[in-house]
This record gives C-alpha cells, sequence and structure tokens, in this order.
C-alpha cells in the first residue's frame, strides 16, 4: 500500500513536469482550465454540407461576418454526444480530421482549425 501511494504522489510531481516539456498531456497535468488548453473546430464551405450528417449542423457555431460555409465547434459536439469535453490534444483532432477527409470534400473546401488561447486577455501596451 506504501508503494502504491508513493507511486500516486511522483505521479502528481512529475506529470506537470513532463508536461511543461510537452511530454504529457495536459488534461493528465492537472492543466484542465489553463490558457494551454486549445480549442478546435472543422469549418466546411457552403456547397459541401450536404456531405456531412445531418445531426452535426446542431454543433455549428455561428460567427459574426462569416459566410460562405459553416464551423462544427468540436467542444460542443463532444458535450452534447457524451456530456465529457473534448479531450484537447493534436493526436485526437488529427483522428477525427480524418474521418473527414474520408467524406471526399476538396481539400480547399474543408479547413480544419486549432485555435491557441492568447496569452493574456490584457491588451498590448504599445
Amino acid at each position: 500500500m506504501k508503494i502504491l501511494s508513493l507511486f500516486i504522489v511522483i505521479l502528481a510531481w512529475i506529470s506537470p513536469a513532463l508536461n511543461f516539456v510537452e511530454c504529457w498531456d495536459n488534461y493528465l497535468s492537472f492543466s484542465f482550465y489553463s490558457a494551454k488548453v486549445n480549442s478546435y473546430y472543422i469549418a466546411i464551405e457552403e456547397n459541401e454540407l450536404v456531405k456531412i450528417d445531418k445531426r452535426l449542423n446542431k454543433f455549428f457555431v455561428q460567427i459574426k461576418g462569416l459566410s460562405g460555409g459553416q464551423i462544427i465547434d468540436l467542444n460542443k459536439w463532444s458535450m452534447s454526444e457524451l456530456n465529457v469535453p473534448f479531450y484537447p490534444e493534436t493526436r485526437v483532432f488529427k483522428k477525427i480530421c480524418n474521418s473527414f477527409c474520408e467524406l471526399g470534400i476538396g481539400d480547399e473546401k474543408l479547413i480544419f482549425l486549432e485555435v491557441e488561447q492568447p496569452l493574456s486577455s490584457r491588451p498590448l501596451k504599445s
């Protein structure tokens, strides 16, 4: 029992350090709500929307000034379908992107967006 407790304590100390050098996932390193966690979206041109499942329509996000297509918010989709947030790691996003690439949508009509959080919400001083 003591060895297991020691292992858990060591893991709790090492995982954030490994994350700092990008060898461990953010969510597994207690960075749930940090600015290190990216957001993921899939943009599809308007005339290609017929190729995607109609159930995805409710996960489109409205962006002021956007025209000619729709954007799927993967976090919104995951929360609705699984009741958990999207696991925000690039390797997971790539697997989802691969499934969209198999739909026969042209490269220029399908855009995968990984959005980094800003460093600060305060305006930069000039």
